[in-house]
């Protein structure tokens, strides 16, 4: 009997050969050497077998499951492989997940960043505010921050090594992309596919249109949506001005934009005539600005700016008829008194054209003392009025772009006397003026 079990385990033993597993040479009935270390004695067989995955080495019996070894329990292997980045900035910004405590690389050590910044559109943003943050080589938060340059290039010197978070932002508008610098390189973000753009999906904007402006033509050519809140009687008659009426005098929809536009018209006039409540909508107003919101008026607009914010610029005359005196065609070489716009112009002075379609322009006398002036110039005033004189007469000084924000949690309040008229086109210098203006609202 035990001759025929030992053919048959030697049978055995041939047949599993080929998976290079050893037999014993003695198995007696009711017994089991031991097996070497490393092995196991299958039961079937009676042959030692290598210990699998999921098997016990000391010859109990288990589930071998698959190659994972591991339990539901246990904590995965998380060593992430290292972030090589590259210097030029590239697609792997080496983003952390959101919340992680970035910590300084071994290496930490001086690097230097230099980018752009661009318009919705992808053109150069001047005079942008240009932000970088981080953790030091001590492990400490630093901030850095600067303006962009005409050309829309901002650099940052002597930044620590690691993972930091740039913003670039200008009015309303803004955006941040996670960036890893390298001790003793430079990464450039300045190619226009690696170029720091602001972002505008926040940013509602409704416009009111007027006879003799077309801001929107510009808003378009920033890529930058809008939405049309009415208009003045000489587009749609009283429907646009009811419109318009509706929705000044409603401060919860008006408070839903970031941005107003009161093109150059006969609104305010147009309101008056459809009864409109003319206090509630001064106060709305005022409201929509301390909310941190941005208004923007231009030329025959100017009563959203006299009658609502007081002290902000002097008008000529004494009554509002009486301010739409500016000679035309005239070109006034213009001061640059802000900073931002000597960046934005790389100049000092600038050509603000009024062409003859442009006669009877509203003409500022002075600012008030909250109020920023960008341009101004001597400018030519009829006289007494526009329709019954062929005289003229200067007006020194005459502030012809002005910005206002009385307190850094407001926003920002725009008179322009020159604009982009339907009948006309724009110089370059106010063609630039005016796309970068709406990027400081």
């Amino acid at each position: 009997m035990k001759v025929v079990k030992r053919w048959m385990i030697g049978l055995m033993c041939v047949g599993v050969l080929s998976l290079g597993a050893g037999c014993a040479e003695d198995v007696l009935d009711g017994e089991r050497d031991a097996c070497p270390a490393g092995m196991q004695l299958n039961p079937v067989s009676g042959l030692c077998m290598s210990a699998g995955p999921g098997q016990d080495v000391g010859g109990d019996e288990q589930d071998a499951g698959d190659e994972d070894s591991g339990s539901p329990n246990e904590e995965p292997d998380t060593d992430a492989p290292e972030d090589t980045g590259n210097p030029d900035g590239g697609s792997d910004a080496g983003e952390p997940d959101g919340g992680d405590v970035v910590e300084p690389p071994e290496d930490c050590g001086p690097g230097q960043l230099i980018a752009r910044a661009c318009a919705t559109n992808g053109q150069v943003l001047a005079a942008a505010n240009a932000t970088i943050r981080g953790v030091n080589c001590e492990g400490e938060p630093f901030e850095m921050s600067t303006r962009t340059g005409s050309d829309g290039t901002f650099e940052f010197a002597d930044v620590p090594a690691g993972l930091h978070e740039v913003e670039v932002s200008s009015g309303s508008f803004s955006n941040t992309r996670q960036v890893t610098l390298y001790n003793g390189q430079t990464t450039d973000l300045t190619a226009d596919a690696d170029k720091l753009c602001v972002d505008a999906s926040e940013v509602p904007i409704a416009v009111l249109q007027g006879q003799y402006d077309n801001v929107r033509q510009i808003l378009q050519s920033l890529d930058l949506e809008y939405t049309l809140m009415g208009q003045d009687a000489s587009v749609f008659g009283s429907t646009g001005v009811d419109r318009a009426k509706l929705f000044l005098e409603n401060p919860a929809q008006l408070d839903y934009f970031r941005i107003l536009f009161i093109e150059c018209g006969t609104l305010w006039g147009d309101l008056q005539a459809r009864g409109a409540n003319m206090t509630l909508i001064a106060q709305n107003l005022r409201q929509f600005v301390a909310n941190g919101n941005s208004l923007y008026v231009s030329d025959w607009a100017h009563p959203f700016i006299s009658e609502v914010f007081e002290g902000m610029i002097e008008f000529e005359g004494s009554t509002l008829a009486e301010a739409r005196v500016g000679s035309a065609p005239q070109t006034v070489e213009a001061a640059v008194d802000s900073v931002e716009m000597q960046t934005l112009l790389n100049d000092t002075t600038a050509s603000i054209q009024f062409s003859s379609g442009d006669v009877a322009w509203v003409v500022a006398r002075s600012a008030g003392p909250n109020a920023q002036v960008h341009f101004r110039g001597d400018v030519s005033r009829c006289s007494p009025n526009c329709s019954s004189s062929s005289s003229t007469v200067t007006v020194q000084d005459s502030p012809l772009l002005v910005t206002q924000r009385e307190q850094p949690n407001y926003g920002t309040v725009v008179f322009t006397s020159f604009h982009n008229k339907e009948q006309s086109s724009l110089g370059e210098d106010m063609q630039r003026i005016l796309e970068f203006l709406i990027f400081r609202l």
